[in-house]
């Protein structure tokens, strides 16, 4: 069985390794990659990697409707984040985290897009969507480039500690293949 999902000419997404937790870490560490996420800054390896070997294997997806792919760097296969894979019902929801390294480089919506293409010419899924904070501008932009749209502005929608105690506001993103077979 191989780890491999699928590729382009410069990334792959691919399940856990051992040896990935330590770069991954260092993202889910990150306090300022950390501020738009519903969740606290990992306080240590072993916490990333007990995710990782929790939730990025083959069939962590059926298995949880959750799933973490990595993204690594297709010669060389060092990782330079994650991509977070959730399922409701016919929808695919994608989450992108990058290390901060390699923000700027495209690799964002090279993941995005992938995923996407990916997940969208699956017959049982009816939508490729997500969400980024109407703050984030930087991920809007990495999403859009990936091929997603706006679709709506969904007022209160999560918890980012990091920001504030009060609900955040969000775009709510689908992927434009799938908007466009509908």
């Amino acid at each position: 069985m191989s780890d491999l999902i699928i590729c382009s000419q410069k990334i792959s997404l691919r399940y856990f390794k051992a040896g990935d937790e330590v770069p991954i870490y260092q993202y889910c560490s990150d306090f300022e990659a950390s501020l738009y996420l519903a969740r606290a800054p990992h306080r240590c390896v072993e916490q990333t990697e007990k995710v990782l070997k929790t939730l990025s294997y083959q069939g962590s997806l059926s298995d949880n409707a959750k799933s973490i792919l990595m993204i690594v760097l297709k010669d060389s296969q060092e990782p330079v984040g994650q991509l977070t894979i959730v399922q409701q019902g016919g929808n695919i929801e994608l989450h992108i985290g990058i290390l901060q390294q390699w923000w700027g480089n495209g690799v964002a919506s090279e993941a995005l897009n992938l995923a996407a293409q990916y997940y969208a010419a699956m017959p049982e899924v009816l939508t490729v969507v997500s969400f980024t904070d109407v703050e984030h501008e930087a991920a809007l932009k990495a999403f859009q480039r990936a091929g997603f749209n706006i679709v709506c502005v969904k007022k209160a929608y999560y918890l980012a500690p990091l920001i504030s105690a009060n609900r955040r506001d969000v775009y709510w993103l689908e992927y434009a293949e799938k908007l466009e077979t509908k």
